[in-house]
């Protein structure tokens, strides 16, 4: 059967849009839109001109189009063909009108280049000439692998929490920057640069970068301030040895063409390793991958847990969690116990496959990444044969949980769950699903826990499905508070179908607004009046929008440990005041004074505060362009006079707290008559959040960095009229086309 013209003109237009859209849809990283549509015309013309290359061509094209548009049978057919076009027409123009409010594109160099000559520790440096000190030592010698070592520990001290364990940019604290932190393994990044140049970049940080290259400041610090020289060099050393990548030398310079990965190529060149036992094996590569968190015996004190200083009242400590660097601590490997398995509830230990899993997917919302792209199936199984010896697991394999009839999720099932999540759950996760606020907890180990946040999705730690919520009702989380349902001494405990009903219910506890997609603009609605509450209906007119955070890094001074990691925000603005409605998931209502608060956490709380700093552009509309680019080139400070600060020791109904969750309204009055000429701007906005809880203060936040407000123009009446005069015009012009038609046809008949 022959397939019609039109239609295969269609199915190629489609073809080409799903190549264009695909990949990048499904990889996150789509083509930009103007450059689809550029390719789209020419994909379009060229069809176009193939298919009617000859008349007969054309006429197959053509002729049933002109059949639908001409005769009886098919009228409706044709009134909808001919609505769409003027449709289309009227919706762009519409959408032209509206204005889109998107972050100011700009223009950033990966690799700027670097000054010739660059001052620090006191004394000047030529980067064209200069060298790594350390490369004067034979690579092979002991000495030199010390060095390595060194600067290992270091950097798992200092760069773990935005570089990540894997050098690969993704750390676990590193989700709210922007830009991204940069990975070093690959052959696009420190494979193209010398060590002079890293050392600039290091030493200076994003301070210290051209303007060509930071049209948004980076959190990268400067660290002269908080490392020696030859720390620096070390760490230098470091990156480069265990990516396996050689430092590129200016030009006519020459350097090694080999230098002695400790890890990522180990494995590749000694071919003894074959012979070894596969215990052998496993801890020659968790000395190489592993140790950094967990410890040199596994008890997880490796260099990362030391890396920066904790809060502290006076010489003391406040709380134990935050004796590590890292939250949650890294786990103690010694004594077997792993906290997501799916061994029965009574099965201390886990299975090879657990251990197996804990290696390749990692744990979101922890410092231990997905191994899966580094290690192979078989290195894995050597990693877990010697961790089941470091715990001593001298076992045969152990059976998996009985998952039973997976309950369909519908609404009775979800109402079932719903109402024994409130007998079982509330106590520990609160109501709302968020995590009792009132709840001190502890695990095994006497590190403060709070109880899950279930409404958060990047918080279902291994819970991403009804069936892994399942395994947690039925398993419990080993080494904390959360129980076993499956077990029959507990005296809440839960049939298999009743576990479903609650796994099918958790599901639904998610909110998708706090997803964070990456675009960095919140858009303010235009309002005649500003609402006086957090529950007055014209906050409905603006959406919310999540974005991530990440602790300011302030070297020593900053903080490694947050417990606040997004935040949603909405935005309305009138011709006197734009208002801004901020809300975020806190673990804790921190009141100085506040007894409850006192008792959770053994010491008097500092305040929960919130710092939004507004450009200063809102105050002059007319400079917008220099006043941001100078803002943007700055580091980001909330010490300006354009700071809007709240605390909760405030006593405001724009602020509650409710469920763990605080919702703040912060209010900022505009110049006379400025509100019509923010219309259709976008400004810089950056906010900043402490939990008193966690002892946050003066450097201690987690940030945004900068976002952009944009205000929505408002266009009135005109911004619907002249929609519908395209679409008018348009359908006219149609119907002209189409009586010209049918006479044309008419006369040849």
């Amino acid at each position: 059967m022959r397939i019609p013209a039109p239609i295969k003109f269609a199915a190629v237009v489609a073809g080409a849009y799903l190549v264009f859209q695909g990949p990048g849809l499904l990889s996150g990283k789509p083509i930009p839109s103007s450059l689809v549509s550029l390719y789209m015309f020419f994909v379009i013309v060229a069809t176009l001109l193939a298919m009617t290359a000859t008349d007969q061509g054309a006429a197959r094209l053509f002729g049933p189009i002109k059949q639908i548009l001409l005769g009886r049978r098919y009228r409706p057919l044709a009134i909808i063909m001919l609505l769409v076009i003027p449709c289309l027409f009227a919706y762009k123009t519409y959408s032209y009108l509206a204005v889109g409010l998107t972050t100011p594109s700009s223009q950033r160099v990966i690799h700027p280049t670097p000054p010739r000559r660059i001052s620090a520790y006191g004394k000047k440096y030529n980067l064209t000439t200069l060298k790594n000190p350390y490369r004067k030592i034979d690579d092979t010698t002991e000495d030199f692998r010390r060095l390595v070592r060194d600067g290992g520990v270091i950097y798992y001290q200092n760069c773990l929490g935005c570089h990540g364990a894997k050098l690969d940019g993704r750390g676990h604290l590193a989700g709210g920057l922007f830009p991204a932190p940069l990975p070093f393994t690959g052959s696009d990044t420190i494979a193209q640069l010398n060590e002079a140049y890293l050392f600039w970049r290091i030493v200076k940080g994003g301070a210290g970068l051209p303007i060509s290259a930071r049209p948004r400041m980076m959190a990268m610090p400067a660290w002269e301030e908080q490392l020696k020289e030859a720390d620096i060099w070390k760490v230098i050393l470091f990156l480069y040895d265990y990516t396996g990548n050689t430092p590129r030398a200016w030009k006519g310079k020459k350097v090694r063409k080999r230098i002695s990965p400790t890890g990522r190529r180990i494995k590749k060149r000694d071919r003894s390793l074959a012979a070894l036992p596969p215990v052998e094996r496993g801890k020659i590569l968790y000395d190489n991958y592993c140790w950094w968190c967990h410890g040199t015996d596994g008890y997880g004190d490796g260099p990362a847990t030391s890396g920066a200083s904790q809060p502290k009242v006076g010489k003391r400590t406040i709380l134990k969690t935050l004796e590590s660097a890292l939250m949650p601590p890294p786990r103690d490997l010694t004594d077997g116990t792993y906290k997501f398995k799916t061994t029965p509830f009574d099965e201390f230990y886990p299975s090879d496959e657990d251990i197996k899993r804990a290696i390749k997917d990692g744990l979101d919302g922890t410092a231990m990444p997905a191994w899966d792209e580094v290690f192979s199936e078989a290195e894995i199984a050597d990693l877990v044969e010697y961790l089941k010896d470091l715990a001593v697991m001298d076992m045969p394999e152990k059976k998996t949980i009985a998952y039973g009839e997976a309950e369909a999720s519908g609404l009775s099932s979800i109402a079932r769950g719903k109402e024994l999540f409130g007998d079982r759950c509330t106590e520990c996760h609160g109501e709302a699903g968020r995590g009792n606020p009132a709840k001190s907890l502890k695990d095994d180990w006497g590190f403060r826990t709070w109880p899950g946040n279930l409404t958060r999705p990047a918080a279902l730690k291994r819970s991403e499905s009804a069936k892994e919520v399942f395994a947690r009702i039925t398993t419990g989380i080993a080494g904390t508070q959360m129980p076993s349902f499956a077990d029959p001494d507990n005296k809440k405990s839960l049939t298999i179908k009743e576990r479903w009903d609650v796994a099918n219910y958790v599901m639904t506890l998610p909110e998708e607004y706090k997803r964070a997609d990456g675009d960095r603009v919140i858009r303010a609605e235009k309002v005649e009046v500003l609402p006086d509450s957090l529950t007055d209906s014209r906050w409905d007119q603006a959406l919310f929008k999540s974005f991530l955070t990440a602790p300011a890094f302030k070297g020593a001074e900053g903080l490694t440990t947050p417990t606040i990691f997004s935040v949603s925000v909405k935005a309305i603005y009138s011709e006197a005041e734009v208002a801004v409605l901020i809300e975020w998931d806190d673990p804790t209502r921190s009141v100085p004074g506040l007894k409850e608060a006192r008792k959770i956490i053994g010491v008097d709380p500092l305040a929960d505060t919130l710092e939004l700093r507004f450009s200063k552009a809102i105050d002059n509309p007319k400079e917008t362009e220099v006043i941001t680019k100078s803002e943007l080139r700055r580091p980001l400070d909330f010490t300006a006079a354009q700071v809007t600060g709240w605390k909760s020791i405030d006593k405001d109904a724009s602020a509650i707290y409710k469920d763990g969750r605080w919702q703040v309204i912060i209010r900022r009055s505009l110049p006379d008559a400025l509100g019509g000429e923010l219309a259709g701007r976008t400004l810089p906005v950056a906010i900043a959040l402490r939990d008193g809880s966690n002892m946050e203060y003066g450097d201690k936040y987690s940030t945004t960095g900068w976002l952009w407000l944009a205000f929505e123009d408002d266009k009135g009446v005109g911004g619907l009229i002249w929609p519908l005069v395209v679409f008018f015009i348009t359908l006219g012009l149609e119907i002209i086309w189409l009586r010209g038609l049918e006479r044309n046809v008419g006369s040849k008949d």
